[in-house]
């Protein structure tokens, strides 16, 4: 009998065990899920998911700028003037002969 009472409150044990535990996941998992209620509604869903599931907090950083010294104006070179190529016609093609006028 006593064997008995004690096998059953062992077993009552354990089972209050996993429940215990079973109760401090559902905790846990509700206290996660409202902190995501709260990040979506408070407008950072724009953040990725592996940083709010991370709990990673990254500072953005702002965008570089460059100066530009305008000290001395900018003066340009002017564009030499290249001599115009033109392809002599084929020898052996008798009607760009007769059309192409020949290239001085």
């Amino acid at each position: 009998m006593i064997q008995s009472l004690t096998k059953q409150l062992s077993a009552l044990k354990t089972e209050l065990e996993c429940k215990k535990n079973v109760e401090q996941d559902n905790f846990n998992l509700q206290k996660r899920i409202g902190g995501l209620q709260r990040l979506i509604l408070n407008g950072f869903a724009q953040r990725s998911t592996t940083d709010i599931i991370g709990g990673a907090r990254r500072k953005l950083q702002n965008p570089r700028r460059v100066t530009i010294s305008t000290l001395h104006p900018i003066q340009e070179d002017s564009v030499p003037t290249v001599p115009r190529f033109c392809t002599p016609s084929l020898k052996y093609n008798p009607v760009s002969l007769n059309t192409l006028p020949e290239c001085r």
